[in-house]
């Protein structure tokens, strides 16, 4: 089975550390499957800048309690559930923008520490040290945050390794958000993989989501204002494609440019 659902969302927590979208007064989100047997991605909680450290130990404290819920999430909906980055604190005291991979029991199969930090955050942040997969429908999965786009060779780097399709979660600063889009094509495009983003930009109401083709174009479709799905088959997307695609790379000639106006 090489085709399945992927739902991407605008619901980000509220500051209670709880998915306001899905507690009573919103009953019609928990009591039907929005994403049986697919893969459920949200953005990421909104940070308030400039960042000092009485903030993030107060959002850390809250991240156990979103994962109870988004645990909770899961399992009534029967569906693999991808986080957006959330502020933790690791065992060595140190906070890191972490997201969780839940599958449909609500059993946490692992976590994506943002490798790229900006900056002006690298006095809060720590950096991750490696990327994370998984596979859903024999399908290799890459989870990257909104902010890591901006490196292409990370991507990249997944696509030469078998991985079929990205999925980008997160907040961005508006100035970047707001080409969000374009970017999010071009990094399917370049690297002929399926794409699916949820992110939201700092502030109320700024969100972007869409899932992308290999060939760059949005297959998304809006079920409601705050949810967009698309069909991935990845069968067509088989390895032996991907490495025709990756054929006429020519790596021997990407060096620094100083090494040729010496």
């Amino acid at each position: 089975m090489s085709s399945f659902r992927v739902l991407t969302s605008m619901i980000t927590p509220d500051d209670t550390g709880i998915l306001p979208e899905f507690r009573e007064e919103r009953p019609h989100f928990s009591s039907s499957n929005i994403f049986p047997s697919g893969i459920f991605i949200l953005p990421g909680i909104n940070i308030l800048y400039p960042l000092e450290r009485e903030f993030l130990e107060r959002e850390s404290s809250k991240c156990m309690i979103l994962l109870n819920s988004l645990s909770a999430l899961a399992r009534s909906q029967q569906g693999t559930l991808v986080s957006g980055p959330m502020i933790c604190k690791g065992e060595n005291g140190k906070f890191y923008k972490r997201s969780y991979l839940l599958d449909e029991n609500g059993s946490i199969q692992g976590h994506y520490d943002q490798c790229h930090i900006p900056r002006e955050e690298s006095a809060f942040f720590e950096q991750g040290s490696k990327p994370f997969l998984f596979s859903c429908c024999a399908t290799r999965i890459a989870i990257l945050h909104a902010y890591e786009l901006l490196y292409p060779e990370y991507a990249r780097s997944m696509a030469l390794s078998g991985v079929q399709m990205v999925i980008v979660c997160g907040v961005t600063g508006l100035p970047f958000f707001q080409g969000i889009k374009s970017i999010l094509q071009t990094r399917s495009l370049e690297n002929h993989i399926f794409l699916a983003a949820a992110c939201s930009g700092e502030g109320e109401g700024n969100y972007n989501t869409g899932i992308f083709s290999p060939s760059g174009a949005d297959i998304s479709e809006k079920n409601s204002s705050w949810f967009y799905s698309a069909l991935i088959d990845t069968g067509p997307l088989s390895s032996k494609a991907q490495t025709r695609f990756f054929s006429s790379r020519r790596p021997d000639l990407y060096h620094p440019v100083t090494e040729f106006l010496v």
